[in-house]
């Protein structure tokens, strides 16, 4: 239904503008829900951007964002989190490979995971201190995270709560994606 969508809007405006607005969209929808500190600044960002669309496009927006969350839902459910936003990246063919963006597949970031979970140190750490921190200096979607909290969640781990991550990218839309996946698992 989400590339549905934006196919069916990317006949008036580039579908990589189009995914880059969305995901910007939602970054502040989500971030105003608890930031009320920069909650006018962000908030003036997304007026910015909605008046580009029509009322209708704006709706179609909308229920972009509502098959982003009853997808990520699914997967939640289980928890088993997925890398929806990466994969529609990937199906949208939206990478840059001037930057380098090159998507680490699922299967290689749940394998991570796994062997940055069969290590019993941070298993220990995590029992000691009640979590444990992460850095993840390329983000992209937030693939590496999210096969980290399934890794975690298969230890016995409760990812919500014992995992704090510091997620970086040199792509506002990598940051986004991750802001918003990480914020809905």
């Amino acid at each position: 239904a989400f590339t549905k969508n934006i196919k069916k809007l990317s006949t008036k405006y580039s579908t990589w503008q189009l995914f880059a607005d969305f995901l910007q969209m939602s970054a502040i929808a989500l971030s105003n829900s608890i930031d009320l500190r920069n909650r006018d600044v962000r908030e003036a960002e997304y007026l910015d951007i909605v008046k580009k669309y029509k009322k209708e496009e704006v709706y179609i927006l909308a229920d972009m964002f509502a098959n982003i969350v009853t997808t990520m839902e699914k997967f939640a459910q289980n928890r088993q989190p997925h890398d929806v936003l990466g994969d529609l990246f990937n199906e949208l063919e939206l990478s840059n490979h001037w930057k380098g963006q090159y998507f680490t597949p699922p299967h290689i970031c749940e394998f991570m995971g796994e062997i940055t979970m069969g290590n019993g140190d941070n298993c220990r750490i995590i029992k000691e201190n009640g979590y444990i921190k992460f850095c993840e200096p390329s983000s992209g979607s937030g693939a590496m995270v999210l096969g980290l909290a399934r890794a975690m969640y298969n230890n016995k781990f409760n990812y919500c709560k014992e995992m704090f991550v510091e997620a970086t990218d040199i792509d506002i839309v990598c940051v986004y994606m991750t802001y918003i996946q990480l914020s809905l698992y």
